[in-house]
Parts: C-alpha cells; structure tokens; sequence
C-alpha cells in the first residue's frame, strides 16, 4: 500500500514539474546566464497540484460514509500527499519570490 502513496506523490510532482522544463529567460532583459531550470517556474504548478490534492482529500474525507475503510486509506494517504506538495509550493514561494 506504501507504493499508492509513493505513486501519488510521484504523479503529483511529475504533473507540476513537466511546464517548467522548457523556461528560458526573457529575451528583452539585458543579457546574463540563464539557469539550467529556473525554479521560479513551478510555483504556479506545484499550487495548482496542491489546490487538486486538497480537494480530493476534503472530497475522500466527505464520501468516507459510503466506504469506510477504502476511503480512510486513501484520505490518509492524500493528505500526506497534499502536506508534502504545499511544503514544496511554500519553500519555492519563500525562495523565489
């Protein structure tokens, strides 16, 4: 079951971090080396996937009536998954803006 979670996780970074891949520097500033990957790019992603992931865990906590256990298990693992996101999302804010 640990796998879920470790997919989860995996799936929620991937999907915040593939936009990011291809940012460049804009090409009006004055000139100066440009990052290998410019971080500053993710905040917008890795929010958005924090902002999905809290509301599937509200929404696995809210259906939790119709199946208990199945759902106790995934809201469990979302919310781990929602904490790590929104601590990634809050350390890229704090240092890129």
């Amino acid at each position: 079951m640990k796998a879920n979670l470790h997919i989860t996780i995996l799936l929620a970074l991937l999907i915040s971090v593939v936009p990011a891949w291809g940012a460049r520097a804009n090409a009006e500033e004055p000139a100066r080396e440009t990052p290998a990957f410019a971080w500053y790019r993710l905040i917008v992603p890795v929010g958005i996937a924090t902002l999905s992931l809290l509301v599937l865990t509200f929404l696995a906590g809210w259906f939790m009536r119709i199946k208990r256990k199945l759902l106790f298990k995934w809201h469990r693992r979302l919310a781990i998954a929602t904490l790590i996101a929104a601590l990634c999302h809050l350390l890229l804010v704090i240092l890129f803006r």
